[in-house]
């Protein structure tokens, strides 16, 4: 086994391609992404394998395979498969059997999804109403969130008025002392304590 390592939004997989290994997920997580990109068939995470099909069936990659984090995998080539399968004498029949049965799952389950995101574009739908609520949260919470990110307008706006009340404050501190504070003290020490303690907030 190879092991590997991956970014987030690495591709380990692309659809389409023919392939000659599989990956064995030993930690992060990688999404099962259609070949549009447009459609997340599964997450899999710590512990799960993917890309199996290439090692016993000659077909192209049903998917593409994207790093979601960090990820560390073991990568097996069918080269490899092939000389321990030989020195073991393992029976290829029920090997084959198994992995056909999960590839045929894969299938169910990404057809399955595709169906349910069809469904969910059609209005008045179970499945429509609750993908469209959960992107309207998603959303408004998006729009509060993105208001205090360090390049929006908001917050331009906000430090260049926390710079300025910053500079008034200390100035008129300054000022005062200079040429109030010999005519009322008692006055002036109040004013003193209030841009006092503005000052410390901002």
């Amino acid at each position: 086994l190879n092991p590997l390592m991956f970014s987030m939004g690495d591709v380990l997989i692309q659809y389409n391609d023919m392939g000659q290994e599989m990956f064995f997920l030993e930690k992060g997580s990688v999404e099962v992404v259609s070949g549009d990109g447009k459609t997340v068939f599964a997450t899999l995470m710590k512990g799960a394998f993917f890309g199996e099909t290439a090692l016993f069936f000659k077909q192209k990659r049903s998917a593409t395979i994207k790093a979601v984090e960090f990820c560390e995998v073991f990568q097996l080539a069918k080269t490899d498969l092939d000389n321990e399968l030989r020195q073991r004498e393992f029976d290829l029949s029920k090997m084959l059997d198994i992995f056909t049965a999960i590839a045929n799952s894969n299938k169910r389950r990404n057809a399955a999804v595709a169906s349910n995101l069809e469904v969910s574009k059609k209005e008045g739908t179970k499945l429509s109403k609750i993908i469209d609520a959960k992107d309207a949260k998603q959303t408004q919470s998006r729009k509060v969130r993105k208001i205090f990110l360090p390049n929006s307008k908001f917050r331009a706006i906000w430090d260049m008025m926390l710079t300025l009340f910053t500079m008034w404050f200390a100035i008129s501190i300054l000022y005062r002392i200079a040429f109030t504070l010999d005519e009322a003290v008692d006055d002036t020490m109040v004013s003193l304590m209030i841009d006092f303690v503005i000052d410390f907030i901002f």
